[in-house]
């Protein structure tokens, strides 16, 4: 079975560990208002002893997750250049992230979030990321609509360029007639250029949102890359957003 994810991206800002810290808890404390599924939520850290369950409340969320970002092999940057340790004014010149997870049981109904965000080198010209995957338990429950309220939560969250829900293999095959993108055309779609709209074909699902972007969506089934419909309608719109410069979104 192929795996449905989402993925977001969204204009990098610098921040500092403090700052990053706020701006993920926000987000998991927005996460726990919109569905009880968040309502438990397990922090991962880059290492496995660094794992935990948070408190409800996230009460001790800075103080769990300011350890699970720390990298003894980077040079941080502080306002003290002759410091080069971690602390909660430190930035990063690969930013900072972290993942949370429902069930520490991935063999669970476990959906795990991930936020990457804060990058200081503007050279690399990443943007930010806010990701959601499902554990295989879950796949079986995806569907159109619940794929639909999350998408447009994190949109509401962090104000994207671009969002996805898609799958490994069908991303792959997407890649295959165009190359790796800066975004691909998945099931379901968010582009925060409003000349999107206007340019997808008629018999495309789509719908305005209030910030003047759009979604769209190449059916209300779950699409696979097998279907050989919705990978010609998503080569399809790739190609047009191509043609338009609508794809580079950096």
């Amino acid at each position: 079975m192929e795996e449905q994810f989402i993925t977001i991206s969204f204009p990098n800002k610098i921040m500092t560990a403090r700052e990053y810290l706020a701006f993920s808890k926000n987000i998991l404390s927005e996460l726990k208002t919109f569905s009880d599924d968040f309502k438990q939520l397990y922090a991962w850290g880059s290492e496995a002893h660094h794992g935990k369950f948070l408190k409800e409340d996230l009460r001790d969320f800075d103080s769990v997750v300011l350890e699970q970002i720390k990298d003894e092999k980077i040079a941080y940057v502080n306002p003290d250049q002759t410091n080069k340790d971690f602390t909660l004014d430190s930035k990063s010149f690969i930013g900072f992230s972290n993942s949370y997870s429902t069930d520490k049981d991935y063999k669970k109904e476990q959906i795990t979030i991930t936020i990457s965000a804060g990058e200081y080198d503007s050279n690399l010209k990443k943007n930010a990321l806010l990701n959601f995957e499902f554990s295989k338990t879950l796949q079986t429950k995806i569907n159109y609509s619940k794929m639909m309220q999350l998408l447009q939560f994190g949109i509401e969250l962090v104000a994207p360029i671009y969002g996805c829900v898609i799958s490994d293999e069908f991303r792959d095959k997407i890649e295959e007639a165009y190359g790796e993108s800066d975004c691909e055309i998945g099931w379901i779609n968010y582009f925060s250029d409003e000349r999107v709209f206007s340019l997808l074909p008629e018999d495309v699902g789509k719908k305005k949102l209030s910030d003047g972007g759009c979604i769209f969506w190449l059916s209300e089934k779950k699409v696979s890359s097998i279907d050989e419909q919705s990978i010609r309608k998503a080569l399809e719109i790739r190609e047009i957003l191509s043609r338009e410069g609508l794809c580079n979104i950096k």
